[in-house]
């Protein structure tokens, strides 16, 4: 039987209603207020860079703390992730990953799939400051501390271990908005990090998709029209990773499968290929744990 990490109500939290500064230190295992100001300042605790995005000629900025910062970070992720979360929501769960965001549709007729555009760069660090100050009831001092300590430019960085769960946080009054109204539609409605997925076994009105955009244009984000889909009973749906047969199988969708055998079929592998084979292998076991079984065990005893 599956052990569900243990969460509780946010009045629980050691976060919630924080105002000492010595417990502040004692919860991120920091021994001096002093350092703490010093992390909180963007200038030289963070290294911004580069990287190319998956199959696309384009490239996205990563804002990624340095290490005590990081470790700050880290501790306060972990903090968070201990506080219930709704349903809905299915990123920044300890053991949730985006194949459980597929699983949540898994009896979806018609689909509407879209995402907030650029999230991290528009998630405003005025946002993530109200939430240390209204829903954790976090003193105003420590709480402007918190949100200098969280957020990078004024926002939330990219390359953080607590952004992702932030998103959700930081604007929480908006994602339970647009959630409400899907309920009262008969919308299945998730959320993973940036990616809002609706499914309905009726189609989704256009009034309710006009909806979603104007709610979120409200917080000044908007979505990312290039990705938003909308897809009919019998149309196979992309949704985070996984595809949505219309006979309402979960799938590993072609391209993964495509990599898998092009590099599974190559005579001579070096140990980075090996490696990336083996991660493609367990993203698409995540799918179908069956999958490629046999080969999977053969994989799995190469030691590199």
């Amino acid at each position: 039987m599956e052990r569900k990490s243990k969460t509780y109500q946010i009045e629980k939290s050691p976060l919630y209603k924080l105002n000492s500064r010595k417990k502040l230190l004692d919860l991120f295992y920091i021994k001096n207020y002093k350092i703490l100001e010093i992390l909180s300042t963007d200038s030289g605790n963070y290294k911004v860079y580069d990287i190319l995005n998956k199959n696309k000629p384009t490239k996205r900025t990563i804002e990624e703390p340095k290490e005590i910062l990081k470790r700050v970070h880290k501790q306060f992720n972990n903090l968070l992730q201990r506080i219930d979360l709704p349903d809905f929501v299915k990123a920044g769960r300890k053991g949730s990953c985006y194949v459980d965001n597929g699983k949540a549709h898994i009896n979806g007729k018609y689909f509407y799939c879209t995402d907030v555009e650029k999230f991290f760069p528009h998630a405003k660090q005025e946002k993530v400051l109200q939430f240390l100050l209204y829903d954790l009831k976090i003193s105003p001092d420590i709480a402007q501390l918190l949100s200098n300590l969280l957020t990078y430019n004024h926002h939330l960085p990219t390359g953080s271990p607590s952004s992702q769960i932030l998103t959700y946080w930081a604007y929480k009054q908006t994602m339970c908005k647009i959630y409400e109204k899907a309920c009262k539609l008969g919308i299945n409605m998730t959320l993973f990090v940036d990616d809002l997925t609706f499914s309905s076994s009726k189609p989704i009105p256009e009034s309710f998709k006009t909806f979603v955009k104007v709610r979120l244009e409200k917080e000044g984000l908007t979505i990312n029209k290039k990705k938003s889909k909308s897809y009919n009973s019998n149309k196979y749906k992309k949704v985070t990773g996984t595809v949505i047969s219309p006979n309402n199988r979960l799938l590993i969708p072609n391209k993964l499968q495509h990599k898998i055998y092009l590099l599974k079929n190559k005579e001579q592998k070096s140990d980075k290929e090996i490696l990336s084979l083996k991660g493609m292998l367990n993203s698409a076991r995540q799918i179908q744990p069956k999958f490629m079984d046999n080969y999977y065990k053969e994989l799995m005893e190469i030691n590199i």
